[in-house]
Parts: structure tokens; sequence; C-alpha cells
């Protein structure tokens, strides 16, 4: 018979209570860490995805126009059936086909798409009280009482880098800046 070997104490692994207890202190220290950089990438995100829908809107504004060859506006809206006072865009808005060419909403059945308010963290705020864009035939804004309309996007409370300037000129061309970049403060 052979003799019996038990195997030394050096051979069994494992980790101590001690050891569990730092390697959790420092996962916990660095999820905390990174739970701020997290929040501000969610942020710059979701205003983006949120301007993109807006340049969207916008486009098929435009294209619409030059399409059915009438004018057609955006205008920001918070009942999805008429434009509402100011540019609190952010509150929603509607497209709608402008065939009095007034800037208002003469029969419901007119407007093209609706958009539901964005999240309550965001804000899409006209910088010269732009509260109507309206498209002509041509695809060029009518009644724009400055050289450009510009509009500012952005997440309350957050980063100098979670906010995007929009601005559209004459042509109805748009370009996006993001803030501390061009014009955009």
């Amino acid at each position: 018979m052979y003799p019996r070997v038990f195997p030394s104490r050096r051979a069994v692994r494992g980790l101590t209570l001690v050891e569990l207890m730092v390697v959790i202190a420092v996962v916990t220290i660095l999820g905390t860490l990174s739970s701020g950089s997290m929040q501000a990438l969610i942020d710059r995100t979701r205003l983006e995805s949120s301007t993109f829908d807006f340049l969207g809107d916008l486009q098929f504004a435009r294209s619409e126009a030059i399409t059915r060859g009438l004018p057609v506006s955006i205008c920001p809206s918070s009942d999805g059936a008429a434009c509402a006072e100011g540019d609190a865009w952010h509150l929603g808005w509607i497209v709608f086909v402008d065939a009095e060419g007034d800037g208002s909403v003469s029969d419901p059945a007119l407007v093209l798409r609706r958009r539901l308010p964005w999240h309550d963290r965001y804000t899409l705020v006209s910088e010269h009280g732009t509260g109507i864009l309206s498209f002509g035939r041509d695809g060029f804004l009518l009644r724009l009482s400055v050289s450009e309309a510009q509009l500012r996007a952005e997440a309350s409370g957050g980063s100098v880098w979670s906010a995007n300037c929009i601005t559209i000129n004459r042509a109805g061309r748009h370009r996006v800046e993001r803030a501390g970049t061009g014009s955009c403060a």
C-alpha cells in the first residue's frame, strides 16, 4: 500500500475574506467615480439624438415645400394642432403645409408631422425669438427678420459640452456646432 499524501497548505488556493472585501471596495469606488462621466455621456448622446430629430423635421419641411410648390412651416406646438406663442421648441413642434402663407395652421389635415416634447432636462430655444420657420417653394426661408435663425439645444445642469447650436441661413441650409466652437458660446 502506498503512503497517503496530503496536499500541503501552500497548494490550497482561494481568497481570504479580507482580500474579497478589498476587491469589492475598489470596484465600488471605481463605479462611483465613473458614474459622473457616464451621465455626461448619456446627456450628450440624448441631446444629439434630439437635435438630429429636429434637423430631420427641418429638412423634411424644406423638402416638402419644394415638392409641393407651397410654403411649409415648422413651429413650436404644445398641443400638436396649432403653433404656440414663443420660442420654446423643446415643448414639441409641428410641420404643416402653410397654404395661406401666414404661418398658421388653417386646416388640421395639413399638419404633416407632430413631435412630442423633449425630456425635462433638455431645452431647445431660439436665440433671436424665431417662433416659426417657413420654407418657400424654392426651399428658402421666408419671413426671417435676421440673416440666420439660431437655436440652442442644451441639457440643464450639464457641462458646457452638453449644448449644440443650430444655425439656419436664408437658403434653408443648416449647421450644428458644439458649445465652445465657432459662434456657439
